[in-house]
């Protein structure tokens, strides 16, 4: 992606992990003035801000980017959603009923998150498992 054509107010959510070489992981906290604030993870109070296509100053170059290994904007992934450790998330079933589940970090919990059935609202799960039922009867009738 060109410098001047990357627009971090639009990739960007509030909570979103990014990095930058001047001061390490930093954690997206909203746009401000249609600058780019960044709060420090290791100081509370330190607030960053960058312009929108990641700079730190009108005239440098970009110093914000996904990761400490991934400098190319286009290339980035938002990391899915997990709850914490005791939280409840919502799991669909083998006969897609959907229930919910305490991540305890258990094997169990890391498959479903890795494999995506996982998610954090009852109406998502529900959601699923009708997505799931209908391309279960779509190859079923292809086969037929």
């Amino acid at each position: 992606m060109k410098v001047q054509e990357l627009d971090l107010t639009s990739i960007l959510r509030i909570g979103d992990k990014v990095y930058s070489p001047i001061c390490g992981e930093l954690n997206f906290r909203g746009i401000v003035d249609g600058a780019v604030l960044c709060l420090r993870f290791d100081y509370k109070s330190s607030n960053l801000y960058f312009t929108k296509d990641g700079r730190y100053s009108v005239d440098g170059e970009p110093l914000l980017f996904p990761s400490r290994d991934q400098r190319d904007w286009s290339k980035f992934e938002r990391p899915r959603w997990r709850a914490e450790k005791g939280g409840k998330y919502w799991v669909v079933a083998s006969d897609l009923t959907s229930f919910p589940s305490e991540e305890k970090y258990y094997s169990s919990d890391n498959d479903r998150h890795m494999c995506g059935n996982y998610f954090r609202t009852r109406e998502q799960a529900e959601a699923a498992a009708d997505r799931i039922n209908e391309l279960l009867k779509q190859i079923h009738d292809e086969q037929d």
